[in-house]
Order: C-alpha cells, then sequence, then structure tokens
C-alpha cells in the first residue's frame, strides 16, 4: 500500500515521469517471459504470505493453459488470470504498477512460482 502512496505522490514529478517512461519502455520492448523474472521474488513472498492459498486456487484454474501457449493466446490467457485475482484478492496487485501489461508480467511471474513450488 505504502508503494501506491508514493507512485501516486511522485507521478507528476521529474522521477515520476521517468518511471512512466520505463515502463511504457518496458512493456514495449520486453516479452512477458522477460520481463517476468523481474517479479519471481515478488511472486514467491506472495505465494507465501496471506494471500497465498487465493492466489494458488485462481492459479492453479489458469496454469496449464497459460504455460502450454504462446503470443497473443498466452497473454489472453494471464488476462483471464489477472481478472480472476482482481474480483477475488485485488490486494495481490497492491504494489504492482496499474499499467495492465505489468499486471500480466507479474501475473506469469505467480504462474511461474507455482509451477515451481509444485516441483
Amino acid at each position: 500500500m505504502a508503494f501506491r502512496f508514493e507512485w501516486n505522490r511522485m507521478r507528476k514529478t521529474p522521477e515520476g515521469e521517468l518511471a512512466s517512461k520505463q515502463l511504457r519502455d518496458r512493456s514495449d520492448f520486453n516479452s512477458l517471459e522477460g520481463a517476468a523474472f523481474t517479479y519471481e521474488r515478488q511472486a514467491e513472498q506472495v505465494l507465501a504470505g496471506p494471500y497465498g492459498v487465493s492466489a494458488r486456487d485462481e492459479i492453479s484454474r489458469f496454469a496449464k493453459k497459460i504455460l502450454d501457449t504462446e503470443g497473443p493466446a498466452q497473454y489472453e490467457e494471464i488476462e483471464k488470470l489477472v481478472n480472476a485475482i482482481n474480483i477475488r484478492k485485488p490486494g495481490i496487485f497492491e504494489d504492482i504498477p496499474s499499467e495492465q501489461h505489468e499486471k500480466a508480467v507479474f501475473a506469469l511471474a505467480l504462474v511461474r512460482a507455482y509451477n515451481k513450488s509444485l516441483t
């Protein structure tokens, strides 16, 4: 929650504008696969934290399709997961920038962490 307050407060500052530009550049040039590694630690913390059970329930419904698809089809499946999590536990995305691409990247990191925890 503190991150969201800080982000809103800094949005119109030069630093905030630079951060927004970096997020735009990141969404334009990085694939979901490449960017998901940056959220690996946060995803593991979510699965181990108070939202872990709810997150695992939602992820388990979508994980196989997400991991078995690529490109636009994968992004569509990830969007379904993001929407499901937003309905059940929106707090999971609390510290993630509100841009849809960043939520999708974090959701893919959650799926990877979930899949890794199964093995």
